[in-house]
């Protein structure tokens, strides 16, 4: 009552109702319940929102999990890590922070986070123990398109929604939930209150939150199913591996994938490779695996579903004795190890987590060959001698003399590397930047500016592991809110300035045609002026940042347009594409398909 009459008094102070009548003061008291209801749903929905500010460690703690990299030399779980790494390539991405979901006998995965800055896919150990390596590289394909297409920032935000709606709905339900657990005496008394208290009011919460908690439903439903079409065709296109992704298939529908109930599961199910918990009806939010097998195998022979599961389970068993025969002879680990593979090549991920993990804080100064700042300052040091000599003057200001030492180590593992495959590096280690402090993050943005500073004529892989590198930093440092509100035609200048400067390095002769053919394919009947620079670095970063700020349709109108500049010369170039992927990454929008 209290709360109603704080509610009319706030409305009646800002003057939308007069409750001078009867009639007005019906109309202030409806209004005023729909206030407090708004305030509340605000209320639960920044909170569930703050909890998953830090995804990947809250939903840790909730689910039981531990980071792959703390299970020390456990030959399964760095046969998982290996493999997302070589994924994240495939998808080309920075490899996401993987956990162990501790749920043995169910095949599941959940990909979360903000951003590609701090993704995170949970593996379960049922999946780890029944799924073959190439059936893993399509479950965590699944994870990886989740994170390209952009997933986990909705994912964040349906969750809190989720969460906001159905509170009230799930407060019903402990209203209506009839007291079983008592005993003796006190199940009577407990009767006696649920039937004339706690019934009545669970029924009246609920009828009043039933419309809420189906319309939160089908909006579930409708945007876990859209995405997960999308992720099932990712996988395979990540992996090209029909055959591994019906065997994942049956095998999450022979083992299950409900694991111990849980409402944030519940919340977080659209982000999961399968129902986390028991569905069934028209409400169900995933499809069954029978769909999914016919869509991907319409001669698939469902009759043989018994023999496959005899099959999976001895499987299983073997594989397990043969993994503690494995533990037991740890000087064999290395012939089981996948063959390398280019992630393998230039160190891999895991290597330097291992290190790191092995020191108690990292040092000011660049301490190891193996650190993360040390890989990516080598990664962009010129071979110009000029400018090097600068380079190596902004390094000794900020990490000291020693620096250069393990520069000099770090350019050893990277000497042999090409333009492209450095790219392909920045990916392996970006990862590792996780484990740094804000501090030394924001030393290590500053050391690549004035890299990008001191050289005027920087070409598209360094201006790619530059930008890439420090888009990936600041998410670190503060995670990027939901896209803008601003339309095309507010950045007329700074789109210019992208279509020039990405028909610039079209085929020779072709670059105004290009240009011309992305600008018409916004369709804003803009002035087609193309402006070459030479100088371009710097103001496509000015440029970026502002186009940041639009619509989601008008960042993949945007995105569109670039790539019809791309093929335009019908030449597609590994610069234009690794320019056009950094473009995407800075407005945070998945590349077109």
């Amino acid at each position: 009552m209290s709360v109603g009459l704080l509610a009319n008094s706030l409305l009646e102070a800002i003057g939308l109702i007069s409750p001078e009548s009867d009639s007005v003061r019906t109309e202030f008291h409806f209004i005023s319940c729909v206030f407090y209801a708004a305030i509340v749903l605000v209320v639960l929905f920044v909170w569930k929102h703050i909890q998953l500010a830090d995804t990947d460690q809250f939903i840790a703690r909730k689910i039981i999990a531990r980071r792959a990299a703390a299970y020390g030399s456990d030959l399964a779980v760095d046969r998982v890590a290996n493999i997302a790494e070589e994924m994240a390539v495939a998808a080309g991405i920075a490899a996401p922070t993987v956990y162990i979901w501790n749920e043995d006998r169910i095949v599941n995965a959940l990909a979360v986070g903000s951003s590609e800055a701090d993704a995170a896919i949970f593996v379960s150990r049922g999946a780890i123990d029944a799924l073959t390596r190439d059936e893993m590289q399509v479950l965590l394909g699944y994870g990886m398109s989740q994170i390209l297409n952009g997933d986990l920032s909705l994912n964040v935000r349906l969750a809190s929604c989720v969460y906001a709606f159905k509170f009230a709905p799930r407060v019903a339900n402990y209203f209506l939930a009839f007291p079983w657990q008592s005993k003796g005496f006190k199940r009577f008394e407990a009767m006696f209150y649920w039937l004339f208290i706690c019934l009545w009011i669970g029924l009246a919460l609920g009828l009043a939150t039933y419309p809420q908690w189906l319309a939160v439903r089908l909006l579930h439903v409708s945007i876990g199913r859209q995405r997960q079409k999308l992720a099932d065709a990712s996988a395979l296109q990540f992996s090209r591996n029909p055959g591994a992704q019906e065997g994942l298939f049956v095998k999450a529908l022979v083992l299950g994938t409900a694991a111990h109930p849980s409402r944030l599961l519940e919340d977080l199910a659209h982000g999961c490779f399968a129902a986390p918990l028991p569905q069934r009806g028209l409400l169900r939010m995933h499809r069954p695996f029978e769909k999914r097998l016919l869509a991907l195998n319409p001669s698939f022979d469902f009759t043989r579903i018994p023999e496959l599961r005899r099959e999976i389970l001895q499987q299983i068993e073997a594989r397990a004795v043969q993994s503690v025969e494995n533990e037991a002879l740890a000087g064999r680990a290395e012939q089981l190890r996948h063959p390398l593979s280019m992630v393998e090549k230039i160190g891999g991920f895991m290597p330097l987590l291992a290190a790191l993990d092995d020191r108690a804080a990292l040092p000011g100064a660049l301490g190891a060959a193996l650190d993360p700042r040390t890989l990516l300052i080598a990664l962009l040091l010129d071979t110009r001698t000029e400018i090097r000599h600068q380079q190596l003057a902004a390094v000794r200001k900020r990490y000291g003399d020693e620096s250069i030492l393990v520069l000099a180590e770090s350019m050893k593992v990277l000497r042999p590397l090409n333009a492209s495959e450095r790219t392909v590096a920045l990916d392996s280690h970006l990862p590792a930047l996780r484990l740094l402090s804000p501090a030394e993050l924001e030393r290590l943005a500053e050391t690549l500016r004035e890299f990008e500073a001191l050289d005027d004529s920087i070409d598209i892989f360094e201006y790619a592991i530059t930008r890439r590198a420090l888009v990936f930093i600041r998410d670190l440092l503060k995670p990027r809110g939901p896209h803008g509100r601003r339309l095309l035609t507010d950045f007329v200048d700074e789109l210019q300035l992208v279509f020039s400067v990405f028909a610039r390095h079209s085929a020779p002769g072709t670059e105004r045609a290009a240009y011309e053919k992305g600008m018409r394919r916004l369709s804003m009947g803009l002035e087609r002026v193309y402006q070459p620079t030479a100088h371009w670095g710097r103001p496509l970063d000015a440029a970026l940042e502002e186009l940041e700020q639009l619509k989601p349709v008008a960042k993949e109108l945007l995105l569109e347009g670039l790539q019809a500049t791309l093929q335009f010369d019908q030449n597609e170039g590994a610069a234009e594409r690794e320019l056009l992927r950094v473009i995407a990454a800075s407005l945070g929008y998945p590349v077109p398909r």
